[in-house]
């Protein structure tokens, strides 16, 4: 048995839970704090030249689903193919690249060609939002 003059009760408690874990061989389980991954927004351009917008943590895996034509692509983009990727860029957490993927998508035919050649950044397009 623990004493202790403050939280006698609370030390008396945590002990009592450790020699039970201990006993029954219990493995104590603490939680796994995932690696937070980082967002990257996209676009697709299809044989029709129409462009595609999305936001996934792994461009090259997300590209080649589309590209498959199964289940995982993007029921937008099949029988679109051939399919090319024309402009990726990371842009942090998961709210972030979703915020940006829809803002892109909300944009003209113009901006987002100005935003695949390099002309204009994401930066300046949304600096005043």
């Amino acid at each position: 048995m623990v004493h202790c003059f403050h939280s006698g009760r609370a030390v008396l408690l945590l002990y009592n839970i450790v020699v039970f874990f201990i006993s029954n061989k219990s493995e104590v389980r603490l939680p796994v704090v995932e690696e937070q991954k980082e967002w990257s927004v996209y676009l697709i351009k299809t044989r029709l030249d129409t462009l595609y917008t999305g936001a996934t943590t792994d461009v090259e895996r997300r590209f080649q689903e589309h590209v498959s034509g199964k289940q995982k692509s993007a029921r937008y983009l099949r029988g679109k193919d051939p399919l090319t990727l024309v402009w990726q860029q990371v842009v942090g957490d998961k709210k972030s690249a979703l915020s940006i993927e829809y803002k892109i998508k909300q944009l003209k035919r113009k901006s987002k060609l100005a935003l695949i050649s390099g002309s204009i950044t994401l930066e300046t397009l949304f600096s005043n939002q």
